[in-house]
């Protein structure tokens, strides 16, 4: 995926005053009309790139996408995961729900990033310590997914952690609560629906009288 940061030769961390003075400074340089230094290709692709970080919920979006892109990297060059590895890649996660619009947040890809990390072979390999340092972490981050993420995580993750008390307490009204509003969402078009026949009942009914 392209990189906008770099496309502006700017660092994530860059200020939105930043950004834009940048922005000027480039687009001034490579605009068609600026004689030698003019290059329309890469005039568009810095165009695209502020169009990108000027604008809060797409830059949100990229920042995650090129957070995950280079977790699952790690992933790939970490052949042997043990606890300690995964605590350190969920604790980058806190740290990048610290510095987003978590409204914004991708929950499918914060989903299959987890599932990812946290395999079979990988918490074998942690130790209870470990395990209760994830699940301090994970109690941060599992509130953002939706319910049928969690019944995902229920079925394949939860065992290595049910000897954590506190975990599973978490867990435990968490679900209730997730099922509650999935619920909800699920029905709410027929509960609409129903009251709109309702309505049709009753001003027919009251035509009749």
């Amino acid at each position: 995926m392209d990189n906008h940061y770099h496309t502006l030769g700017l660092t994530v961390q860059a200020t939105d005053e930043a950004i834009k003075k940048k922005y000027r400074e480039l687009a001034k340089k490579f605009h068609p009309d600026a004689g030698l230094d003019a290059d329309e290709g890469t005039f568009k692709k810095i165009c695209r790139a502020y169009e990108v970080l000027k604008n809060p919920a797409l830059k949100s979006l990229h920042d995650q996408q090129l957070f995950y892109t280079g977790q699952f990297q790690k992933i790939k060059n970490t052949p042997r995961q043990g606890g300690h590895f995964l605590v350190l890649q969920l604790r980058e996660v806190v740290q990048l729900m610290d510095t987003i619009n978590t409204s914004t947040m991708d929950k499918n890809l914060l989903f299959q990033y987890l599932r990812s990390l946290l395999t079979d072979h990988s918490l074998r390999l942690s130790t209870i310590e470990e395990r209760e340092a994830m699940g301090q972490l994970l109690m941060q981050i599992l509130p953002f997914l939706g319910y049928r993420h969690w019944q995902d995580f229920k079925a394949h993750t939860l065992p290595f952690f049910s000897e954590n008390a506190t975990f599973m307490q978490f867990w435990n009204s968490r679900l209730k609560r997730k099922k509650q509003a999935y619920l909800i969402e699920k029905y709410k078009p027929l509960g609409i629906l129903f009251i709109a026949v309702l309505i049709c009942l009753f001003i027919w009914w009251a035509a009749k009288i």
